[in-house]
């Protein structure tokens, strides 16, 4: 707090040396009105504006105060790379470290650049969209906030179809007119939009929202389920999978309820329909990667609830990496059996090193995941080749078609599925029916998802024992409460299924219904 002096002060003498007073995205707070909060500290969740009040903070400053403000670890690391020097004006190895690590953990992406704004990130795409294509004009979605580049800080025109206007003062009409803006999820828009201007428009600025999959649902799904047969089920999945490319999280909600629908149809939980099986399975549970005292107390506290499989995460320092396998071993060594779950993040050689180097001293891992890209499936191979520890793609594995192939190669000894990868059970029951002709196991995954999605892949595991011989289904065990009654009972390590139709979920709790 700053005695004496508010916010409405703190605007006035902002806007006498700032134009329109805010050093912000919005270029001109005039539009917004009212008086800004002048933030001048904060610690955790919450930032306190000058004149005292404590707000609870959403933004995270876009991404960076995820962890809280101030926060002790965060603090240490800005305050040690204070001492390094700040900005350097040239590039620095950190900068293809950080990289690396993005490319790492988000499978898509092949190569980033680095910036500090999603302004200047948004602007970096558009340049490649229209140097690629030889085309200018953009598509916005009608409220959407796309940094504050002068073609995007555009309000719509008279019509879905036509040119926009400036919707910030100081915006050329000129620049702006390269931006059409439509609705957002009205499909027919932007089909108008690009009748409209033929060979002309160079991208969608976009991005992959709840509201995304809902639209792929609700436009491209929806319509051809309407009217048919649940009885028909292998008729209903086709048209679920032929409705688009990829989308497959789309896909996989819809299959999971269609197959819900369809166990109730016949008065059968999902499982006996499948083929039957014991309903009763166990999971493991994972243990993510941090420091090794954290991660041994982690081991051990998940071994005293019950848990006698830990998926351990590795794949950011491969000398860290094998002192955290060591150690965790050493405490719960003859307690729990050890999945190792790389993460995309090593080469096909720093993989059979560390696997060596912890095979030579004794540590026997039940498996290793992903060690390598998801692309590289001659350096899966070439590290299944290469240790005795049994090797299971996952990233690398998304279809049956795909899984044809690591088999055809022998590129690894274990499949992973996961219906959010599979586009829902059609494709993960293939995958599992192909796998086992050719006696290779396969493993039950999932995301960090709800007891529904992960329900569904219960049922598959109870029905496909058989080749389905391992189980990693602790999204549910990861989250604060489970909002779902009925149908799958999950126990710590424990899951059970009963005996009701379908998948069983009686309720959902806080479930809102979509509008329209």
């Amino acid at each position: 707090m700053i005695a004496g002096v508010g916010n409405d002060e703190l605007f006035d003498r902002a806007r006498a040396v700032i134009p329109g007073g805010v050093d912000s995205p919005v270029r001109a707070y005039g539009s917004v009105g009212g008086t800004p909060r002048f933030l001048v500290e904060a610690s955790g969740p919450y930032v306190t504006d000058a004149e005292g009040r404590r707000y609870v903070d959403l933004v995270a400053s876009w991404g960076p105060a995820l962890l809280g403000h101030a926060h002790p670890e965060v603090v240490a690391a800005v305050l040690a790379a204070a001492r390094r020097g700040l900005s350097f004006g040239a590039p620095t190895p950190a900068e293809a470290e950080l990289v690396e690590e993005i490319v790492r953990r988000v499978p898509a992406v092949q190569k980033a650049r680095l910036v500090s704004t999603g302004t200047e990130a948004t602007m970096t795409a558009i340049r490649l969209a229209r140097g690629a294509t030889g085309r200018d004009l953009l598509v916005k979605f009608a409220g959407h906030y796309h940094g504050h580049s002068d073609g995007l800080l555009a309000a719509a025109g008279s019509g879905l179809a036509t040119y926009a206007l400036p919707g910030s003062a100081g915006v050329p009409e000129a620049v702006a007119a390269q931006t059409l803006v439509v609705p957002y999820n009205d499909r027919d828009a932007i089909e108008a939009a690009f009748a409209a201007h033929p060979a002309r428009i160079a991208a969608v600025i976009t991005g992959d929202t709840h509201g995304s999959i809902v639209e792929a649902i609700d436009r491209f799904i929806k319509p051809r389920l309407i009217g048919q047969d649940i009885a028909n089920l292998n008729r209903i999945c086709a048209l679920v999978q032929g409705s688009m490319e990829r989308n497959t999280s789309a896909k996989a909600a819809v299959e999971i309820a269609v197959y819900d629908l369809w166990g109730q149809l016949y008065g059968a939980p999902l499982y006996k329909m499948l083929g039957g099986g014991d309903p009763v399975i166990t999971t493991d549970i994972t243990i993510s990667v941090d420091h090794i005292d954290k991660m041994v107390a982690d081991s051990i506290a998940a071994v005293e609830r019950g848990f006698d499989s830990l998926k351990i995460k590795v794949g950011k320092d491969i000398g860290l990496d094998i002192e955290r396998v060591k150690a965790i071993h050493a405490a719960v060594e003859g307690r729990a059996l050890l999945r190792l779950d790389a993460n995309q993040g090593w080469t096909p050689k720093q993989a059979v090193y560390a696997m060596s180097t912890l095979e030579d001293a004794g540590v026997l891992l039940e498996l290793l995941e992903q060690p390598v890209k998801a692309a590289d499936i001659e350096g899966l191979k070439y590290v299944t080749e290469r240790v005795h520890t049994p090797v299971m793609a996952d990233e690398s594995v998304f279809g049956p078609s795909e899984v044809i192939e690591l088999i055809r190669l022998r590129a690894a000894d274990i499949i992973n599925i996961k219906l959010m990868k599979t586009g829902g059970l059609s494709n993960a029951i293939r995958i599992a029916d192909i796998a086992s002709i050719y006696g290779v196991q396969c493993m039950i995954g999932c995301m960090i998802e709800s007891a529904i999605s992960v329900a569904a892949a219960v049922h598959l595991a109870v029905a496909k024992s058989d080749v389905i011989t391992k189980v990693d289904l602790d999204g549910p065990s990861l989250g604060q409460f489970n909002p779902v009654e009925g149908g799958v009972i999950f126990d710590e390590s424990e899951i059970t299924v009963t005996d009701a139709p379908g998948l069983g979920i009686r309720e959902i709790r806080g479930l809102e219904p979509i509008p329209g």
